[in-house]
């Protein structure tokens, strides 16, 4: 529809579809993904990249096969919930700290139907590539991008907090040949080493200068790398800014603004819920050792940059509104 954006029916007919079709639900992409997957060439390797974005606002209910084939169970009578959906995103975030525990606890029943919505279609996804003969040839991997606060620390969704809640992030992954089925990994890993990690699993020299460490899981040869120890958190999308260093099993939350900052020990506290009255004996270290990571990001971050505008200025505007619409 690109060529004729500028015809105001084109604009309304896409928003109307968009709106009244949910072109990202996972039974539509992972649909469109089983189709591309029969098309496939069997004598070439393949990459296929399937964004489930279903968890995310708005949290409605979708019956499953095993739910009984009926609606929704009762929700509470709330203006935020209507047929069985919430978005009211900014009125929770208006009444923080204060809410109401009745919607409080439908949000968060709505928020894990999805999740196990995107667990049926991602199954669905798992099945067809056995069933096509591929499973045991191919390295599967799923991974999130952050988790959801639900009050846990005063807060609701993400974006604002470095708890654990927020940052911890499911990774399971299924290794070609059946190998080493059932194996579970209690370390603290890092998303950096997942990257690396693939590169050696598929037999590629990673990229030169890439952060992190081929060291998630073990190879062919049962040998395992040591894990990335220390790990830095950044970024926020709003609220203040914050920064956290986890060298299991301290972990420092620090607030940029004021300063501030709270130690928590996550081997008794995995939840980060009793901040230590005192900090454990090396954290001048480990503030040092994190600055210099930080610093050597940086660094990275300018090369990156200096690159990436250098490429940029050979973008069609095309390419640029397209790039701008889904954030860049």
């Amino acid at each position: 529809l690109t060529p004729a954006g500028r015809s105001v029916l084109v604009r309304e007919l896409t928003r109307f579809w968009i709106e009244n079709t949910m072109p990202n639900d996972a039974s539509i992409l992972v649909t469109k993904a089983m189709l591309w997957l029969g098309l496939a060439d069997d004598t070439r390797p393949y990459f296929l990249w399937v964004h489930l974005l279903d968890p995310h606002l708005p949290y409605r209910w979708r019956t499953l096969p095993g739910d009984g084939g009926g609606g929704p169970p009762p929700l509470p009578d709330h203006p935020l919930l209507v047929d069985g959906k919430f978005e009211g995103l900014h009125e929770v975030r208006a009444a923080l700290p204060e809410i109401d525990l009745d919607l409080a606890s439908a949000m968060s029943l709505l928020y894990d139907q999805e999740v196990r919505y995107t667990d049926d279609w991602s199954g669905r996804l798992i099945s067809k590539l056995r069933n096509e003969g591929m499973l045991d040839n191919t390295l599967v991997v799923v991974v999130a991008d952050h988790g959801e606060e639900f009050f846990e620390h005063g807060g609701y969704e993400h974006g604002h907090s470095l708890m654990p809640e927020v940052a911890n992030i499911p990774l399971i992954v299924r290794l070609p040949g059946r190998r080493d089925p059932g194996t579970r990994i209690d370390a603290p890993l890092s998303s950096l080493d997942l990257m690396p990690t693939i590169c050696r699993e598929m037999g590629w020299a990673p990229p030169e200068g890439m952060p992190g460490q081929a060291s998630l899981w073990p190879d062919e040869s049962g040998q395992a790398a040591d894990p990335t120890r220390l790990m830095v958190l950044e970024n926020m999308l709003y609220g203040d800014d914050q920064q956290a260093l986890l060298l299991w099993p301290y972990y420092r939350v620090e607030n940029l603004e004021d300063g501030t900052f709270q130690w928590f020990n996550l081997a008794e506290d995995p939840g980060a819920q009793q901040p230590l009255t005192t900090p454990p004996a090396e954290w001048k270290q480990l503030g040092a050792d994190g600055q210099t990571l930080l610093d050597e990001w940086d660094d990275m971050a300018t090369q990156i940059g200096a690159h990436r505008n250098g490429e940029a200025s050979g973008l069609s505007e095309t390419t640029r509104q397209q790039l701008r619409s889904l954030g860049y």
